[in-house]
């Protein structure tokens, strides 16, 4: 069962009114993708993460070069989430520093980040997200760095078919301005 609820305003029992502003046009360009193995991160270096499916399709996004393009009169405002799960198997050097950006047309738009002291196998989850204006033909991608302790590797983006650790949900929520 499923309701919804439409209104513009909302007049609470005090007798002020509450406006409530849409971006206008709705949900649309609807896209999710995630890892199903996983991806190996140099150390000390932004590596572009490619999600290898695509797990609502979307003609928007390549699976195969991990860049989201705008189509023609899809440009607006977009709703974009990345958790990026990164993983150390080293036992004796885990992960020192590990950050994930969302970058437009290879300019960084948002970066998250975590500090890790912790030496030993380590699971790290860095979650981006961000509202974005975004133009017909711009290009989205996802960067990750991760450094180990004492020059170890930053080892790995944590993927699996059975769960989706490392995973990419974006969509549109309305008209640019």
């Amino acid at each position: 069962m499923t309701s919804q609820l439409k209104v513009d305003r909302i007049s609470p029992a005090t007798g002020s009114e509450i406006i409530i502003d849409g971006f206008g046009g709705g949900v649309s360009n609807l896209h999710k993708s995630f890892r199903n193995s996983n991806f190996p991160l140099p150390n000390g270096v932004w590596t572009r993460v490619l999600h290898n499916v695509n797990s609502i399709p979307n003609p928007s996004f390549s699976s195969a070069t991990g860049v989201f393009t705008v189509g023609s009169g899809e440009g607006g405002w977009y709703y974009a989430n990345w958790n990026c799960c990164f993983s150390s198997s080293v036992a004796d050097k885990g992960l020192r520093a590990t950050l994930a950006s969302i970058r437009v047309n290879d300019q960084d738009i948002v970066k998250a980040s975590t500090d890790s002291e912790e030496v030993g196998t380590t699971i790290i989850t860095v979650p981006v997200t961000s509202l974005i204006n975004l133009q017909d033909g711009d290009e989205v991608t996802l960067y990750a760095y991760g450094e180990g302790h004492s020059g170890g590797s930053a080892d790995q983006i944590v993927g699996s078919p059975e769960a989706a650790y490392s995973s990419w949900t974006m969509f549109r929520i309305g008209d640019g301005s």
